[in-house]
């Protein structure tokens, strides 16, 4: 039986990798990783209430704020593949025009993200 493969068209090219090659299983996620990621999502501002109904009910998702057809959106995932399936249910959310990823954090190893205090910026 022939591996596992990961396939991604990328800008006109398609590549693949086995599940087994080193570049996979250096990807590969622990159970004990968190990660923390924060969007600006872009939409009509007469879309923005409905869309940010729409996003706020989606397990992970976080609507902070909206305000003239921008909303500010965090996302939690347990691994990187959970955090890019969220991405990617924003960009396919019905109605959003944008979306720009701001920020991305991650602990690994039952470490926990702790905010730095102002001495420490």
């Amino acid at each position: 039986m022939a591996a596992a493969r990961a396939c991604q068209p990328a800008r006109r090219k398609h590549w693949c990798l086995e599940q087994d090659s080193p570049l996979m299983k250096a990807n590969s996620m622990s159970e004990s990783e968190y990660h923390v990621s924060s969007f600006v999502v872009r939409v009509r501002p007469e879309d923005g209430q409905a869309v940010s109904s729409i996003i706020a009910a989606i397990a992970g998702l976080e609507v902070h704020a909206e305000e003239d057809g921008k909303l500010i959106v965090t996302a939690e995932a347990g691994n990187v593949r959970e955090l890019a399936d969220l991405s990617k249910v924003l960009v396919e959310t019905d109605k959003v025009v944008s979306v720009a990823p701001i920020y991305h954090e991650f602990s690994s190893d039952g470490e926990y993200l702790t905010p730095l205090s102002q001495d420490e910026q």
